[in-house]
C-alpha cells in the first residue's frame, strides 16, 4: 500500500507516471518540463516513451495512441488515465471513487514484489538456521547519584502579639 499522488477529473483518476514506476521499481526518467518520461519496464530491453506533446506510449516497438484527455502533464509531472496502464504495461488498475483508491493488479512479476519475495527469503533462511535478532539493551551511562538539583525555600510566618517563625529548606535531588 502506497500513497501516490492522483488528478480526479469527474469520475475518472489519473495516476502520476513518475511516481507509480518508482513505487514499483520501475526505471524511468522525466524530462526538464515533464513532457514526457522514457526508461525501461522490468528488463533493460524493454524500453519505453510515454510522450506527452503527441499523446502516444511507444513501448515494445508498438504505438499507442492515447485520446486527448488520456494524459494530463502538470508543473509536477505527467498522469495517465487509470484504464492506459493495464492497456499498454499490464498493470490493471481499478478506481473505486467512493473510497478514493486505485487497487493494481498484474501477472508480471514486478521488481518491487521481487524484492520483497527475496527479503521474505531471507528472512525464512535466518529463522530456519537458528538465527535470533534480539532487541538490543542500552547500558547506564551516568552515575546512580549525581548532585546536580538543588531545591531551596524559605518561608516566614509574623503575626501581631505573637513569635514570628522563619524556616528554611534545602534539598538535593539526584537523577
Amino acid at each position: 500500500m502506497a500513497e501516490i499522488p492522483a488528478l480526479i477529473h469527474g469520475q475518472e483518476a489519473y495516476l502520476s507516471i513518475t511516481d507509480v514506476f518508482d513505487f514499483l521499481r520501475i526505471k524511468n526518467s522525466p524530462s526538464s518540463g515533464y513532457d514526457s518520461i522514457m526508461g525501461f519496464f522490468i528488463r533493460p530491453e524493454e524500453t519505453f516513451l510515454i510522450d506527452g506533446t503527441v499523446n502516444q506510449i511507444v513501448f515494445h516497438d508498438k504505438v499507442f495512441k492515447l485520446k486527448p484527455d488520456d494524459l494530463i502533464r502538470t508543473e509536477s509531472g505527467l498522469y495517465l488515465k487509470v484504464h492506459c496502464f493495464g492497456e499498454v504495461f499490464g498493470l490493471n488498475c481499478l478506481f473505486n471513487f467512493r473510497a478514493l483508491s486505485v487497487t493494481l493488479t498484474t501477472k508480471l512479476e514486478l521488481p518491487a514484489i521481487r524484492e520483497m519475495k527475496l527479503a521474505e527469503l531471507r528472512r525464512n533462511i535466518s529463522h530456519l538456521k537458528g538465527e535470533i535478532h534480539t532487541d538490543t539493551i542500552v547500558g547506564r551511562t551516568y552515575p546512580l547519584f549525581h548532585f546536580g538539583a538543588v531545591d531551596w525555600s524559605i518561608s516566614s510566618t509574623q503575626q501581631l502579639q505573637s513569635e514570628s517563625s522563619t524556616r528554611f529548606n534545602l534539598a538535593f535531588g539526584g537523577f
